[in-house]
This record gives C-alpha cells, sequence and structure tokens, in this order.
C-alpha cells in the first residue's frame, strides 16, 4: 500500500510558507493524488501529463491563504495529455 504522507506535509507546508496568491509546482508519478491534497487545502491546480507522470501547477488563492489554505477547494480540471520532450 502507497504511503502520501510526504506529498501530503508538502502540500500542508507550502499553505504556511506561500504568501497570499502564491504558487506551488509539484511533479509526480501520475497514480499519486496530488490533485486531491491540492483541493483539500484550497489550493487551485492545473495539471499536465505525458502518461507517466503530471506536472501540477497550484495557486493559493489570497483569500484561502489569509485563512490557513481552507478557502473553498476547488477540483483540478486536468489538461491534454502533452508531450512535454516536443515542447523544448
Amino acid at each position: 500500500q502507497d504511503d502520501f504522507g510526504v506529498v501530503e506535509a508538502l502540500v500542508a507546508g507550502a499553505v504556511a510558507r506561500l504568501r497570499p496568491g502564491g504558487r506551488l509546482w509539484i511533479v509526480a508519478q501520475a497514480h499519486v493524488p496530488v490533485g486531491a491534497l491540492l483541493a483539500g487545502h484550497g489550493f487551485r491546480s492545473r495539471a499536465d501529463s505525458d502518461g507517466r507522470f503530471v506536472l501540477w501547477r497550484a495557486r493559493l488563492p489570497k483569500r484561502a491563504a489569509a485563512e490557513g489554505g481552507m478557502g473553498s477547494p476547488e477540483v483540478p480540471r486536468k489538461l491534454p495529455k502533452r508531450d512535454l520532450d516536443r515542447e523544448r
């Protein structure tokens, strides 16, 4: 069974460390539930995936940052799969 405690701690810690409107980028394997963790802490996020890994770009809304991350969570939508190697 997978343990996502480290990712949970990273997301929770980012709420306290980011300025209002601050951004957090995370790259994780596709099976790691980063989107749910981000939404649970009030982040708004977008994701790109190559099928194996997902790049999560998250922003903590100004209101959520002021409230310690307890703003209205928004379920992230997954963007279409892109070939990240070709975009370099």
